[in-house]
């Protein structure tokens, strides 16, 4: 069996950017706002003290990317889990052709036995770039 490193490592899936900014993969940018969710967001939550998370379709490069603070776990080179203000987690996991998500897991699971708790799954993608699947 064939295994090839992934790059950037895991634990890049997720920087920081800035106070409260965040590169999630090459697709989004996380960020908190005291008030107005901007028009380009696809999904948010409310935070304990208020403010707002967003994920935003808008990329910020950095030339040299920093590991986010929050880095929670990370299981081997495959997978790595961040704590995203006080109220979300972000999971991500390498990913290829073929693969389903985690999160499509999570909700076969919930639409089979509802009586078991699972974690609500806020937004979840695939970024096919870094070959990565990502869920909030």
């Amino acid at each position: 069996m064939l295994f090839i490193k992934p790059s950037p490592p895991i634990e890049l899936s997720v920087s920081k950017l800035g106070t409260d900014i965040y590169q999630m993969g090459s697709k989004f940018l996380c960020k908190k706002v005291i008030s107005g969710i901007p028009e380009a967001t696809v999904a948010s939550w409310k935070e304990r003290d208020g403010h707002y998370c967003l994920l935003e379709g808008t990329i910020r490069n950095s030339s040299s990317p920093e590991a986010a603070e929050g880095l929670i776990y990370q299981a081997g080179m495959s997978s790595a889990v961040w704590e995203i203000g006080s109220e979300a987690i972000c999971k991500v996991k390498t990913w290829a052709e073929g693969m389903d998500s985690e999160s499509n897991t999570l909700a076969f699971v919930a639409s089979r036995f509802p009586h078991i708790l699972l974690p609500e799954v806020t937004y979840s993608w695939v970024d096919e770039q870094l070959e990565r699947t990502f869920f909030i």
